[in-house]
């Protein structure tokens, strides 16, 4: 557990010093609602991430009433319609679930809405799957804000 917790605060301070950087267009941090069916529960999504070279990137956690159910990452390319306030990027992800014990991956669609210069409302869909047997695997839908810095 320890060494977990070790790569996910590498991982938090490799996209903070990422976004340090002359082309990172700063730091994104997001709080949103998150409906996670692989382990049926719910609760509040929290990311920090950047974007570099046309690439997204971050470190994110799912909090229950509980506790921190997962953590982990997650890495798109955005797409950007032109002329229009929408992005979509394609995602993928692992994650690391308290209650599996396990890390789990997963591939999935960000959709969102740029409401001004800094500010997106999101919506993800993004499904999992376990890297070995077990029964770990199911859709997880976000809704949330983003504000860029």
């Amino acid at each position: 557990m320890k060494s977990i917790n070790a790569v996910v605060f590498g991982l938090f301070a490799a996209v903070l010093t990422l976004a340090g950087c002359e082309k990172a267009q700063g730091v994104e941090i997001g709080v949103g609602y998150v409906n996670n069916n692989v382990i049926d529960k719910e609760g509040t999504n929290l990311k920090v991430g950047s974007e570099w070279n046309n690439i997204r990137y971050g470190v994110t956690t799912m909090v229950s009433t509980e506790r921190a159910e997962t953590y982990g990452a997650y890495l798109g390319v955005p797409l950007r319609l032109q002329g229009v306030q929408l992005e979509i990027t394609p995602t993928i992800t692992t994650e690391y679930y308290h209650e599996a014990k396990e890390t789990i991956g997963g591939v999935g669609l960000n959709v969102g809405y740029r409401i001004n210069e800094s500010l997106v409302l999101e919506g993800q869909g993004t499904v999992n799957r376990s890297f070995d047997s077990s029964n770990y695997s199911g859709e997880v839908y976000t809704v949330g804000l983003t504000k860029t810095f």
